[in-house]
């Protein structure tokens, strides 16, 4: 079976477990758990650092900004890209990057730091790494041991390592009641095959 990066199954067409984002969107998830962890970390990213404007979630590999990428975790709808237009991807701005690295991430330092406490925060409860950023990605802060410079990607976010089946659940459930309420009463499953569709905006 063809996996993607992080090893889930690379699929062919999106799942039918999604959430609704702050800003109405759709986004799958792998697996409703896997919803479920997402959902919760989208809904702290648009509170706590900016306001959810733009999302992607599941694509198919020969689809998207870096097509060339096969094993792209969005194929497995196990990544988002947050508020992309904002955020640049280190490998094809690295002009930016050199020039200006707060801009080209697309944060301040306060945010940076909010982010990793987020991502922190959830992978403490689920009791292993579950979620990883890519604005760390080959720093000393990347949960990855192949740690290569060059790769920031600060829009993406995404499940780490193939937590598949009960591991996920855990650390869904984990992630709720640290959070002392339903992880979102929209996570659900689909009737029919759906992406990252733009809905009326949640109240």
């Amino acid at each position: 079976m063809a996996t993607t990066l992080n090893y889930w199954p690379r699929l062919d067409q999106a799942p039918k477990a999604y959430f609704v984002a702050p800003n109405g969107y759709h986004v799958s998830g792998a697996t409703p758990a896997v919803a479920e962890i997402l959902d919760h970390l989208v809904r702290r990213l648009d509170a706590e650092v900016e306001k959810c404007e733009e999302i992607h979630g599941y694509r198919p590999s020969n689809v998207g900004i870096n097509s060339y990428v096969q094993d792209t975790n969005h194929a497995s709808a196990t990544a988002i890209d947050y508020n992309g237009g904002r955020h640049l991807y280190e490998p094809n701005h690295k002009a930016q990057y050199a020039a200006d690295v707060y801009a080209a991430i697309g944060y301040d330092q306060d945010q940076i730091d909010k982010i990793r406490e987020i991502v922190a925060d959830i992978n403490r409860a689920a009791g292993f790494t579950v979620i990883r950023w890519g604005g760390d990605f080959g720093t000393k802060h990347d949960p990855s041991p192949f740690r290569v410079p060059g790769w920031r990607d600060p829009m993406h976010f995404e499940i780490y390592g193939s937590h598949t089946g009960g591991r996920a659940v855990s650390a869904a459930d984990a992630v709720k009641a640290a959070a002392a309420r339903p992880c979102s009463a929209s996570v659900s499953t689909l009737p029919k095959v759906m992406s990252s569709c733009l809905v009326a905006a949640c109240s």
